[in-house]
C-alpha cells in the first residue's frame, strides 16, 4: 500500500485563545509552561493537525505500520536547536496516531500511523528554515509509507 500525506499548519495569532496565550507555533523544549498549559497546547495542536488531516483528504484506511516521516519548522527569529526541533515536533507525531492505542489518556488522533515508535517510524527527519516574517511562520509535514 502506498500512501503520502503532506499537510501545511499555518502559525496561529499570538492571542488566539483568550482563556490562554498560545505561541505562533508548536512549543520548543525551552519554552516554559506549567502543566495545565503544555496540556492546553498539546490538546490544541492535536485538534490542529486532526483538521488539516481530515481536510488533506483523510487517513489511509488501515494506520501505516511503517512510516517516514519529515517536518519543517518555517520560523523567523532565531533558530531552534536540533533538539528543540524535534521537541516542537511532538504533539504533532502525537496526534498523527491512533487514538488510545498507546496512551490510553490520548482520545484525539488523526490514525494516520499505528503509533510513534521505532518499529513504525523508520526515518524521522525535522527541520528548521528561517523566513523573514511571521506571517510566513508554519509547520510542514511529510507522511509517507514505507
Amino acid at each position: 500500500m502506498s500512501y503520502e500525506l503532506l499537510l501545511e499548519i499555518p502559525a496561529i495569532e499570538k492571542d488566539y485563545a483568550k482563556r490562554i496565550k498560545l505561541g505562533r507555533l508548536p512549543k520548543l523544549q525551552t519554552d516554559k509552561m506549567s502543566p495545565w498549559g503544555r496540556k492546553q497546547h498539546h490538546d490544541f495542536w492535536h485538534m490542529r493537525v486532526v483538521e488539516a488531516v481530515l481536510e488533506s483528504g483523510g487517513p489511509p484506511h488501515q494506520p501505516l505500520t511503517r512510516a517516514s516521516i519529515t517536518g519543517i519548522r518555517y520560523c523567523a527569529g532565531i533558530q531552534p536547536d536540533r533538539i528543540n526541533i524535534w521537541a516542537s515536533f511532538k504533539c504533532i507525531i502525537d496526534a498523527l496516531q491512533v487514538p488510545g492505542h498507546r496512551k490510553k489518556d490520548c482520545k484525539i488522533g488523526a490514525s494516520v500511523i499505528m503509533d510513534d515508535s521505532p518499529a513504525t517510524l523508520v526515518a524521522e527527519s525535522y527541520y528548521s528554515v528561517r523566513v523573514p516574517t511571521r506571517a510566513e511562520e508554519r509547520v510542514t509535514i511529510l507522511v509517507t509509507s514505507s
